[in-house]
């Protein structure tokens, strides 16, 4: 196996288990988020965003609430938000709607939309994350 193949898996290994190790977080944040407190928020915008690249273009949607929490003013965005439907949710979040949102008490500048944990989301991410860092390195190895 040459240098660059051995660099290629160093690179996928460590990616892999970055967003492994995201996903965890984020999956256990919104399981925690029980214990969130409830405010209303107001969305301040709501855009497609586009990431251009070589290989590809990714298209996704950029939310910034605003809310207030103990007498302080926050904005930002959802944590671990991120939209199925870019369409979908342009038209469900519009700028100056209202809506729910739930912040950290340890963590006021943090908060969700939902407080339920998709734990099939995270087992799928898990799945793919754990795949790509195990069939990458085989396939290249019998793929040489």
């Amino acid at each position: 196996m040459g240098c660059m193949e051995v660099i290629a898996i160093v690179v996928v290994e460590l990616m892999a288990l970055a967003a492994i190790g995201a996903s965890i977080h984020v999956y256990s944040v919104k399981k925690r988020s029980h214990t969130f407190c409830i405010t209303r928020g107001q969305v301040v915008s709501s855009e497609k965003e586009v990431e251009r690249s070589v290989d590809a273009n990714v298209v996704s949607h950029k939310l910034v609430i605003r809310y207030v929490y103990k007498g302080r003013c926050y904005e930002g965005q959802p944590f671990g938000y991120v939209a199925a439907s870019v369409k979908k949710a342009l038209a469900q979040y519009r700028p100056g709607d209202t809506l729910n949102v739930f912040v950290d008490p340890e963590r006021p500048d943090r908060f969700v939309l939902s407080q339920e944990a998709d734990a099939l989301g995270f087992l799928a991410w898990q799945v793919a994350w754990w795949a790509l860092a195990v069939f990458f390195p085989v396939a290249l190895y019998y793929l040489r």
